[in-house]
């Protein structure tokens, strides 16, 4: 199992015990999370009681500084809801990271001008 895939299921199992169902995600057992307009996150969860969609990517180390990871994650946590009793609400995103390099992507957060309120990192075993 490699390091990414390690990560994604400890994200899983983080959502999991927040009472999310997991939908969609990068792990055997589940369905491939599909693209959502250029990106395709890593877990996609639901909140039956709240009906509101929650996002998940992994990050590595060393892609906190990569364009495209950072494209991505501007993205996520600008999404809303486009229908049902959660309409407008903003998605919430949860940015898996190895537990050394928390501090790290908590600066990158900042200085890339992501929207913050509704995202949550999480610090991962590697």
């Amino acid at each position: 199992m490699t390091d990414k895939t390690k990560m994604v299921k400890n994200l899983i199992d983080y959502l999991t015990s927040k009472n999310l169902q997991i939908t969609r995600a990068k792990y055997k057992g589940y369905k491939e999370p599909e693209e959502i307009t250029e990106f395709v996150p890593d877990i996609v969860g639901f909140n039956k009681k709240s009906q509101l969609f929650h996002i998940g990517k992994v990050v590595n180390c060393d892609e906190m500084e990569d364009q495209e990871v950072i494209s991505q994650l501007q993205y996520f946590s600008n999404m809303e809801m486009e229908d049902g009793t959660s309409k407008g609400k903003l998605i919430e995103f949860y940015i898996g990271v190895p537990k050394s390099c928390l501090s790290e992507m908590e600066k990158h957060l900042n200085s890339y001008s992501i929207n913050t309120e509704n995202v949550h990192i999480i610090p991962i075993d590697v």
